[in-house]
């Protein structure tokens, strides 16, 4: 019986979606008979609908938009509104995203009038979710969490998981909005696990967000299993630690294995070194309990960004921010630029792999260093210019906590009380960095910091 395959294969092709599985849902569609789908003008619109589907996840609009017109053109013939609504709220983010929108809205206000009479949470809830992201993407910040806290409340109390076309990164999105506002986190975060939702940036400043994994690496090295595995720690010593902390070490992300077994087998032969490569992988998989954790393709290593939150990363992030905002390329005014600056503070707690004196944990551990140092210099100069010159020293008196060797720090610090005209806190600074760094490094201080403390002098 041949009546219902086309969809039955429609609603296949929207499964497959659902699971974020593109290609299943191509396949899929490439089965439908396009001569029985011309009969059966439902079919039809569905067949239509699931393309604009694919294509607004592929990130193809113009695609997405003329899928959706055929597609709205046949469900209006047939006259049914809530398949209408439907496809009007994916018109109304495929006009939005390609600049109209004026016709974006026009569409929603004609889905609320549609559905006024139509008792369904399922749709309400999908369209609130399609609003809010409307709203955010306006900037209109205040009408977006009123819509996004609407639509959470109706998804906690039903356990929604998903909806008709649902689209993984918009999403994503909402759920870091959300967990930053603490709308319905408790859910949000049952949701993030459940459908596997990241966006596009790892939201690693979201405090919230349910890693697998926490790694620290600044100070000392630890992981904590967090998400499904939570309060598990790690006692693992030996290889397998050695090659996580190696794969931190070389960035995270698409590491050469070769490069790996250079710096951890150097005296071996290639084809012993990769047959310890890939047993030191399997064992430290087990360790962490998931096969996904780690990625291997085309002969690079990868952690999995979905499982873990990485110390490292995260500063590096909020340093890109930072300088983003000073530059004046993304919005954030004092108040923000003192939030990211606090984040980076208490993330650097110490040397990157303080404990660790491989080769290939030291010149990570330079690079890393001089990345605060700049940082620091940055923010310092950004308080001073914005008349913050308290925040300025309490800033470069916190970084020397973190790494009291950093000598240009010193020379700033000292700089800073001078401006104030407290000469003897500066001299202070220079004897204690004097101090610091004939006990610490068995070296005195550099001519460019003898200088300032002789002018300071005179």
């Amino acid at each position: 019986i041949h009546v219902w395959r086309n969809t039955t294969l429609n609603y296949g092709a929207a499964g497959a979606l659902g699971a974020g599985d593109l290609e299943k849902a191509e396949s899929m569609l490439a089965e439908i008979d396009q001569d029985a789908l011309k009969a059966r003008r439902f079919d039809s619109s569905q067949y239509y609908l699931i393309r604009a589907w694919i294509a607004m996840e592929r990130g193809d609009l113009q695609d997405a938009f003329n899928q959706q017109k055929t597609a709205l053109r046949l469900i209006q013939e047939l006259g049914l509104p809530f398949i209408e609504a439907v496809i009007r709220t994916g018109m109304a983010q495929i006009r939005f995203e390609l600049g109209d929108t004026r016709k974006s809205f026009e569409n929603m206000k004609k889905v609320r009038v549609i559905t006024k009479n139509i008792d369904s949470r399922l749709f309400e809830f999908h369209s609130l979710l399609i609003y809010a992201y409307l709203a955010f993407e306006n900037r209109r910040e205040s009408l977006g969490l009123r819509a996004l806290s609407a639509a959470l409340q109706i998804g906690r109390e039903n356990n929604y998981s998903y909806t008709i076309m649902w689209q993984k990164q918009l999403m994503a999105r909402l759920a870091v909005i959300a967990l930053r506002h603490g709308i319905e986190p408790e859910y949000v975060k049952w949701l993030i696990v459940k459908r596997r939702l990241m966006p596009e940036e790892p939201p690693l400043d979201v405090e919230d967000w349910p890693w697998m994994f926490r790694v620290t690496t600044m100070g000392k090295f630890d992981i904590e299993w967090i998400g499904q595995a939570a309060g598990k720690k790690s006692k693992a010593q030996g290889r397998p630690i050695e090659l996580l902390k190696a794969v931190i070490a070389f960035g995270g992300k698409d590491v050469r294995v070769q490069k790996i077994t250079d710096a951890m087998w150097p005296h071996i032969d290639s084809d012993y070194a990769n047959r310890s490569f890939n047993t030191t992988l399997h064992r430290l998989r087990n360790i962490l309990g998931d096969e996904n954790a780690l990625i291997l393709e085309g002969g690079q290593l990868s952690l999995n960004p979905s499982f873990f939150w990485l110390d490292l990363w995260a500063i590096e992030q909020a340093q890109r921010q930072i300088s983003r905002m000073i530059a004046g390329d993304i919005p954030g005014g004092l108040d923000e630029i003192r939030v990211v600056v606090a984040k980076v503070m208490n993330i650097y707690q110490g040397a990157f792999l303080g404990d660790e004196e491989a080769s290939w944990a030291i010149g990570t551990r330079e690079q890393v260093r001089n990345r605060f140092t700049r940082f620091s210099s940055q923010a310092v100069n950004y308080f001073n210019a914005n008349d913050c010159p308290r925040e300025a020293i309490e800033l470069l008196e916190l970084a020397l906590e973190s790494d009291d060797t950093a000598e240009s720090l010193y020379r700033l610090l000292m700089l800073c009380h001078v401006e104030q005209g407290r000469k003897a806190e500066a001299i202070e600074v220079y004897n204690r960095c004097r101090t610091t760094l004939e006990g610490r490094l068995s070296v005195k201080p550099s001519p460019e910091t003898e200088e300032i403390y002789q002018q300071i002098r005179g």
